[in-house]
């Protein structure tokens, strides 16, 4: 049974109950500590609800609809390519992800396994201590033609 299905029945269900029922559901769904002052407002309810007279009368309060759970947009990273001055990765190359599962990136020391996951880190807002993207210490700096600091253009699918 799918969550959408069992929500509907629930709420079929709770509509059926009496409503001093349904508020107990209420009560029990929204309060964090059953103080006594709780315990008796819902005891002179429940007896009002018989036809006992309480002074003061409690009238039930219905239970709010379920909502139904709002779609949730899942974004995911499936590639990261234009890449300059990152680290040891060639300018050009690019990184693909599966768009399910698990996908393990592998190579040769020096290759671009680590700057490859300090772009990550810095797309994906890590929250480990903040990243710094390292250039190509060999390909950069004062004087040649290509940037001094890392820039790198993710891609993404929204669902």
């Amino acid at each position: 049974m799918v969550l959408p299905e069992l929500q509907g029945e629930l709420w079929a269900w709770v509509q059926s109950l009496p409503p001093w029922q349904s508020d107990l559901l209420r009560r029990l769904a929204s309060i964090d500590d059953v103080t006594q002052d709780t315990l008796g407002e819902a005891v002179q309810m429940v007896m009002t609800a018989h036809g006992i007279p309480t002074a003061p009368a409690v009238a039930p309060v219905p239970i709010p609809a379920l909502a139904a759970a709002a779609p949730q947009r899942v974004t995911k990273v499936v590639a990261l390519a234009d890449l300059v001055a990152v680290g040891s990765v060639e300018t050009g190359q690019r990184l693909d992800f599966g768009s399910d599962g698990l996908t393990v990136v592998f190579g040769e020391t020096g290759s671009g396994k680590s700057s490859y996951a300090r772009v990550l880190r810095r797309a994906c807002r890590s929250s480990a201590k903040p990243v710094e993207i390292l250039p190509n210490v060999l390909k950069s700096g004062p004087g040649r033609e290509q940037a001094r600091a890392g820039t790198a253009n993710r891609r993404r699918m929204i669902r």
